[in-house]
């Protein structure tokens, strides 16, 4: 057997760093995000997708931004517009 040839079996694994984002990427979705929500009168999404928007992907999004302060920016202006629709929500029900 050649000694350039991987183990079969897995014995020898090369540890990769974590791929990180373009943080321009992760900008442009929060962009985005709050673009599609100031112009909305009420949150523009029906309520499985506020959910999941709100306890998965804008999480997510915040650890992927290397700087805490951005992303606590970020996080702060998102829970602005949140509040904003949220009670635009109740007003309308």
């Amino acid at each position: 057997m050649s000694h350039n040839q991987p183990d079969l079996f897995g014995e020898t694994k090369s540890v990769s760093a974590p791929k990180l984002p373009n943080p321009q990427h992760v900008r442009n979705r929060f962009i985005d995000f709050l673009a599609q929500m100031r112009a909305a009168e009420v949150w523009p999404w029906d309520e499985d997708r506020v959910e999941f928007l709100r306890e998965t992907v804008w999480p997510q999004l915040y650890t992927k931004l290397a700087d805490q302060a951005e992303a606590a920016d970020w996080k702060a202006q998102m829970e602005a517009e949140a509040a904003r629709l949220e009670r635009a929500s109740v007003k309308g029900a």
